[in-house]
C-alpha cells in the first residue's frame, strides 16, 4: 500500500502534516477532505520523494501529472 504525505495549510503557513496508506490518491484525497482542521484553505498530497501529486484550493482537487 503506498504512502501518501498529506500537508494541510491555512494562508500559507502548515497548520498540520501526516503520512497516511491508503489504496489509491483518490482515496488519501477523501481522507484528507474528511479529516482536514475545519481553518484549512488548502490541502496538498505528495508521494515519499516530495512529489506532489495532488492540491486543494478553494474546494477544488488539482491532479499534478508531472509525466
Amino acid at each position: 500500500m503506498p504512502a501518501f504525505k498529506i500537508t494541510y495549510r491555512h494562508d500559507g503557513q502548515v497548520v498540520f502534516e501526516e503520512t497516511v496508506f491508503m489504496k489509491t490518491l483518490k482515496t488519501a484525497k477523501k481522507s484528507a477532505d474528511c479529516q482536514s482542521p475545519q481553518a484549512v484553505i488548502e490541502i496538498s498530497i505528495a508521494d515519499l520523494m516530495d512529489r506532489e501529486l495532488a492540491e486543494r484550493k478553494q474546494g477544488l482537487w488539482a491532479d499534478n501529472n508531472a509525466d
